[in-house]
């Protein structure tokens, strides 16, 4: 309880960056896909409207992807107090931005704020240091698992007060939000690296990822866990097209849609993980991530929107259970010297893997909208195949 008072700025730092995150989720499908909204004054057809949504919503974990590696190496350096409070203004300052290009209509900026926002928010980076700096070695992965459930409360709390306070607003929301989290850590979180380094390897951290294509013991799970990471992530980037394009769902129900889709994750973490975590994290990712690319499959046999609520939560639910066992298992698999490198790269590959499903999924609807769910299972099935004759 101690660790987690201590810890609560930071865990806040992760809940209100990554709403800001879930929220561009429901508002740039709704920009770029519904009329009257934004895309279509630029008379754009409805293909180019998908295959810019993927590239815009590829913006944000591509900032994260390098910004990530960047903030954690220089908060090692200059202290994570310090960094936070930088990131968080920073962050602020290019949400209300963004509200500004959505007022003005600045397609250009929207995707060049996206971006920047998103190398802004590599917060995960200096959470999980701060996390090794206050928590004893035995007890950090109860404090790491707090880490999804409060990302996963996120994609709940953003999307609904996105559908109260409308597609501009939220983002001037957001932005202030940043701020006064910013004047709070400042108030409050006292510095937890003690033992700062004296040289910054920011070069070194970056081109680390680079290591998971050298040939080694991991490589070929690195390389199953990103087909696995492909389907998850892109789940959440496609469903909402498919939701618009086949049923013309509104921004509200949009939003409402994506808060309730979350909430699996949020139930499965606090009850399921625990007891599941008895069984070898290997076989837990066999079974679910299976049933997770079975459940991708059939979405679209349910032609009318109301059938949809259930199909998506267990999707969800499955989804879930995969994610968490799919860092557990190669976690064990890691020499005990490189566990910090392995699982940094392991959440590289998991930000690759955002950016590169918007893009590959947007792209895809531009065929038909339900193709991106079919594709994503296969892909899955193959990942889990793999992973069994491994």
């Amino acid at each position: 309880m101690i660790h987690f008072r201590k810890l609560l700025p930071i865990y806040s730092v992760l809940f209100i960056g990554f709403m800001g995150y879930a929220i561009t989720v429901p508002t740039y499908t709704a920009l770029m896909l519904h009329d009257g909204y934004y895309v279509s004054y630029l008379g754009f057809s409805t293909t180019t409207r998908k295959l810019l949504l993927g590239i815009l919503i590829a913006m944000y974990p591509l900032g994260q992807f390098i910004g990530a590696p960047i903030l954690g190496a220089l908060s090692d350096v200059k202290g994570r107090k310090p960094l936070l409070i930088f990131s968080l203004v920073i962050g602020g300052c290019l949400y209300l931005l963004t509200g500004i290009a959505i007022l003005k209509k600045s397609l250009l900026w929207l995707f060049f704020l996206s971006f920047f926002t998103g190398m802004s928010e590599g917060n995960i980076a200096i959470a999980q240091g701060s996390i090794i700096d206050i928590v004893k070695k035995e007890n950090q992965s109860r404090y790491f698992g707090l880490i999804y459930i409060f990302v996963s409360a996120s994609f709940v709390a953003g999307p609904l007060l996105a559908s109260l306070t409308g597609i501009g607003t939220i983002f001037y929301v957001e932005g202030i939000l940043l701020f006064l989290l910013a004047v709070w850590i400042y108030k409050s979180y006292k510095e937890s690296n003690l033992n700062q380094s004296k040289e910054i390897h920011i070069k070194k951290t970056l081109l680390n990822f680079f290591t998971i294509f050298k040939k080694g013991p991991l490589r070929s799970y690195f390389f199953i866990n990103f087909l696995i990471y492909l389907p998850i992530f892109g789940f959440f980037r496609v469903y909402p097209i498919y939701l618009v394009d086949r049923f013309n769902v509104d921004f509200t129900t949009l939003s409402l849609y994506i808060a309730y889709v979350s909430l699996p994750m949020i139930l499965i973490n606090l009850t399921l993980i625990k007891p599941l975590s008895k069984f070898p994290a290997k076989k837990n990712v066999l079974l679910f991530g299976a049933l997770f690319a079975l459940s991708l499959l059939t979405l679209p046999l349910f032609t009318q929107l109301r059938y949809l609520w259930l199909p998506l939560f267990i999707s969800t639910g499955l989804l879930a259970i995969t994610l968490t066992f799919s860092v557990t298992y190669i976690a064990h698999m890691a020499p005990e010297n490189k566990q910090g490198s392995v699982m940094g790269n392991n959440q590289s590959l998991q930000v690759l893997a955002e950016a590169v499903s918007g893009f590959l999924g947007a792209s895809l609807a531009s065929i038909t909208n339900f193709f991106p769910l079919i594709v994503f299972g296969i892909i899955c099935l193959f990942g889990i195949v793999s992973l069994y004759r491994k």
